[in-house]
């Protein structure tokens, strides 16, 4: 091949890689995995939010890919899960740990991002909101000794970088409950509710790790039922058994920072999701009320 044409291909293969976009999830995860001395030979998408969930057999082994969805862009941080993960199931704390034998990182394939799991099975194991609150505290407990670097309230962060987008009256009843609170910071979850916990227990979906109060994720586990009623208690009694320090006047300030924030994506989402709106206006009149 002539040398100016072999120039030309190449100066053009990046603009065909672009407009093909990311390989398929599942694609992305089953060849990490068999990079990475795995066997693997299928792979198949199990859910799709913020990040993809892919399994993998034999094994079997989960996979979680950057996605594509409505959700994709209020994804955190995939390397940030996974070595939070790591630290917290080599310290004893109740996680879903990363595949053993693999290094605890993000690998990339195709335009993908994937980090690589155990399959948790939950069956038969304790599945009660009291053992998730008390695997809370220790995960917390636990979190102390880990010497990862994380953000300081990434998702208020996030939350009040996008209240411009936002009509002037929702920025106004949500913008005074999005300010940074003062005081020592700590690692936590990020986005301790309800569906982030599997009977075990095992705490997951750490990509919103950050730093900030462990009021925070205590006001994920309760905020949905105490403003919207709709977790059937749970959150409550996640809560009464976490049985380490808090302090209630920060759990309330968290509280209403975190449905500040979730009603900030809700707007953003607009009617994506279906009852999103409803959920949202009930969120702001909440607030409202609690000025």
């Amino acid at each position: 091949m002539r040398k100016d044409v072999a120039e030309r291909r190449d100066e053009r293969a990046p603009a065909v890689r672009a407009l093909t976009g990311p390989v398929d999830p599942a694609e992305a995860a089953l060849a990490v995995a068999r990079r990475l001395g795995v066997e693997a030979r299928e792979a198949e998408v199990v859910e799709t939010g913020t990040h993809v969930l892919v399994r993998i057999e034999p094994g079997p082994v989960a996979a979680r890919v950057t996605g594509d969805g409505i959700l994709a862009p209020f994804a955190g941080d995939l390397d940030v899960e996974v070595r939070f993960a790591a630290a917290l199931h080599t310290a004893g704390a109740p996680v879903i740990p990363p595949l053993a034998g693999v290094p605890a990182r993000v690998h990339e394939h195709g335009g993908r991002r994937v980090t690589l799991w155990e399959w948790w099975e939950p069956a038969g194991r304790d599945g009660t909101p009291e053992a998730a609150g008390r695997g809370l505290a220790t995960c917390h407990r636990a979190l102390t000794g880990v010497e990862l670097r994380v953000r300081p309230w990434a998702k208020l962060e996030e939350a009040r970088g996008r209240l411009l987008e936002l009509a002037p009256a929702d920025r106004a009843v949500l913008a005074p409950h999005l300010e940074l609170p003062d005081g020592p910071l700590w690692p936590i979850h990020g986005d301790a509710h309800a569906g982030n916990v599997l009977p075990g227990p095992a705490w997951h979906d750490w990509e919103d790790a950050q730093l900030g109060w462990v009021e925070w994720d205590l006001g994920c586990l309760v905020a949905t039922g105490r403003v919207l009623g709709m977790d059937f208690g749970h959150g409550e009694t996640m809560l009464a058994a976490y049985d380490a320090p808090y302090d209630e006047g920060r759990l309330d300030r968290c509280v209403a920072a975190r449905t500040a924030q979730v009603a900030v994506y809700g707007l953003l989402l607009g009617d994506a999701v279906p009852a999103l709106p409803e959920r949202v206006a009930a969120r702001l009149d909440w607030l409202s009320a609690s000025a």
